[in-house]
Parts: structure tokens; sequence; C-alpha cells
């Protein structure tokens, strides 16, 4: 039997704390890439966001007969809070009313700034009528 595994078999003397070090290691690296990997991106959160603010102006204007003349006035009347009217970057989703009685929500982006391409690229969604479930218009 060599020396060094006798050393190891020694009463008292365990491999356990430094597997246990090793599996706790293994579990935060784990963790930490699926935290990173299985994020909803950015731009997936604003989708989310602006199909939810458009319900939230169709029951608005059900309740009120009138569209909000900004986001912030439905806040009182839902059950949201204002972080539904945030895209996925942190600054307020832009809400228009179309002449042709259709809505848009938008984002500009990562950057905040309009154009751009990739995680730069505008979100513009318009979403028709006051239907109970607005659908996007082509």
């Amino acid at each position: 039997m060599s020396e060094q595994s006798s050393q190891n078999d020694r009463p008292g003397h365990s491999k356990m704390p430094y597997v246990l070090a090793t599996a706790f290691l293994a579990v935060l690296l784990l963790g930490y890439n699926c935290w990173v990997d299985c994020r909803v991106p950015a731009s997936g959160f604003t989708g989310v966001n602006m199909k939810n603010t458009a319900l939230c102006i169709n029951r608005y204007v059900s309740a009120q007969g009138a569209y909000p003349e900004q986001l912030r006035d439905m806040i009182p009347l839902s059950d949201q809070d204002e972080s539904m009217l945030l895209d996925g970057w942190g600054r307020e989703l832009g809400y228009r009313r179309n002449a042709d009685g259709t809505i848009t929500l938008y984002s500009y982006g990562r950057d905040g700034v309009l154009g751009g391409q990739g995680k730069d690229s505008d979100m513009f969604r318009t979403y028709e009528g006051t239907s109970w479930y607005p659908g996007p218009v082509k």
C-alpha cells in the first residue's frame, strides 16, 4: 500500500469536504450559465409589455369611452403597475394614437435612439380597434 493512500485512509481524514466543495462550485457555475442563457431577452420582454399595455388600453377605452392621453393615465384604473409601461431596457414605451383608429406602441431599442440594428433595433407594434384582444395590424 502506498504512503499516500494510507494517509487518505486514516480515520478522521475524509474526502467529503473536497467533494462537497467541488459539487457546490459545479452547481454555482451551472446556475450562472442558466441565468445568463435562459433570461428573457430585452426585446422579448418589450413585446410582452406591449401586448399587455395594448390589452390595458382596450380595458381603459371600454371603461372610459376614450383612449388615454398618455399611458400613465391608465395605471390608476388598472390592476397593473408602472413597470408594464417599460421596455426591456427600462425606458417608457412610446404611445401614439393614429388617425385610422389604431394605436402604435414603440421602443427605440437598447440605445434609446430612433433607428439601429441588432439589439439597437426599434420595435413598433400597431394594434387596431377596441376589441377585447387587440391584434397587431400588418
